[in-house]
């Protein structure tokens, strides 16, 4: 995981971690984590079933936003309007960013490196260590 996480990056990282408890017992593919992580968010479109709070958070970041925004119309292939729906512009960018955090994660890239693999069961101790890191993250 990179040395240095701005403000955005570590409230989704945050979000991750809180989400990432209800995997224990499945299996799936560490691309998918990032959806994973919010299936039922994506699902329902929205992680806070408000618009004023899915504003005043686009609002907090809004600087870190706009790049991600740029990169999201380049990658998706989608241009991000934060005016048209708040909620669905926020669960979109947390799964973006959310898939990068997870790209950049050592453990989980040593995994696919040393299988040559995807697939990962998330039992007890896999959790941990994906906590582990990922908290180490948040406080460097």
């Amino acid at each position: 995981m990179k040395n240095y996480l701005n403000d955005l990056e570590k409230d989704v990282l945050e979000r991750m971690i809180d989400a990432l408890g209800d995997l224990e017992g499945r299996d799936g593919y560490v691309s998918d984590l990032a959806f994973t992580l919010f299936e039922g968010a994506n699902m329902d479109g929205t992680l806070t079933y408000s618009t004023y709070e899915a504003e005043g958070w686009i609002a907090a970041y809004f600087h870190e936003i706009a790049d991600v925004a740029e990169d999201m119309a380049a990658d998706w292939g989608i241009t991000p309007n934060p005016f048209a729906n708040p909620e669905v512009f926020m669960l979109q960018v947390v799964i973006y960013i959310a898939e990068q955090l997870v790209y950049e994660s050592a453990y989980l890239q040593r995994g696919r490196d040393e299988e040559e693999i995807d697939a990962i069961t998330y039992d007890e101790e896999t959790i941990a260590l994906i906590r582990r890191e990922w908290e180490e993250a948040l406080n460097d």
